[in-house]
């Protein structure tokens, strides 16, 4: 028996032989000392545990199978590295120059929940058996996509000749999405960043020459990105307006007097018939005669 003491006394990196002797009741005796063995008492270490996700696990990260990279100090090419992750053990390629790769399929990362953190915890051994564990690396899962509430421009349903004299707002409200996130919204190919989110709102300013550049009669669509911080993404392309920047016109003014109004004619109510260019139906014309205004509907 060799006392524990004594092994620990054995300095690290040393061959060590075992020097045996033995004699028989005559008296005979034999010394060998062919057995050797080398002392390697220092534990690897394990330097850095890395996930391809990063911090936070995304619903674009648990499409594809994820990997982590482990970095170790003192192991022998062609080790193993295990990490357990949520109670499921996944082993590593074989270790090169202090290195490997854990590959996690995209169904196990599908399978974590959303709002939990998790801790990747990984061990290691050496060829002589010493062995570490490193259970320092975590993630959060964030796989709830953000939402686009509303996206509301200024100039409403349709932009008219005196909305694109001055620049236009297009107002966004979100759920999900953290403060000091934006908004891109893209309109006639050209993307525009919101002013910083706060408490799930933003606006985007379009300018007034951007506005005049639309083409008249033209329906436009406003389609609006947003992501949260842990990068997950939505895109909503739901508001559109139309453009009418072209004025209508009156054609004529026929009163039914005509030129000059006669006694006769004051004696019943008169018309005023009104032609216009450009204007729906149901739209009215308001007519003022002598500081007094009268509406009619085209």
């Amino acid at each position: 028996t060799i006392p524990a003491s004594n092994l620990q006394a054995l300095t690290h990196g040393l061959t060590y032989t075992l020097v045996a002797t033995v004699s028989d009741t005559a008296g005979n005796s034999v010394t060998d000392s062919t057995a050797s063995f080398r002392v390697d008492t220092v534990p690897p270490g394990i330097s850095s545990i890395v996930p391809s996700w990063g911090l936070v696990l995304n619903t674009a990260n648990d499409d594809t199978d994820g990997t982590v990279t482990v970095a170790t100090t003192g192991v022998e090419d062609n080790q193993t590295v295990t990490i357990v992750l949520n109670s499921v053990t996944y082993t590593s390629s074989l270790i090169t120059a202090n290195s490997c790769t854990v590959t996690i399929p995209a169904s196990n990362l599908q399978a974590l929940t959303h709002g939990l953190t998790y801790t990747l915890a990984a061990t290691v051994s050496d060829t002589a058996g010493n062995s570490i564990t490193d259970s320092t690396a975590n993630f959060r899962v964030d796989t709830d996509f953000p939402t686009i509430v509303t996206i509301s421009p200024s100039w409403g349903a349709a932009l008219n000749a005196a909305n694109d004299d001055t620049d236009g707002t297009v107002t966004v409200t979100t759920t999900g999405v953290e403060n000091n996130q934006t908004v891109n919204i893209v309109l006639n190919s050209v993307t525009y960043t919101s002013s910083s989110i706060t408490s799930n709102s933003c606006t985007v300013t379009i300018p007034a020459s951007n506005l005049q550049a639309l083409t008249h009669g033209l329906t436009y669509t406003l389609v609006a990105t947003v992501s949260d911080t842990a990068g997950n993404s939505v895109t909503d392309s739901t508001a559109s307006f139309r453009v009418d920047t072209v004025p209508p016109g009156i054609s004529s003014i026929v009163p039914s007097w005509g030129l000059v109004l006669n006694t006769a004619n004051d004696d019943t109510d008169g018309t005023v018939t009104v032609a216009t260019t450009g204007v729906e139906d149901n739209q009215t014309v308001t007519i003022v005669l002598n500081s007094v205004t009268y509406t009619s509907s085209l």
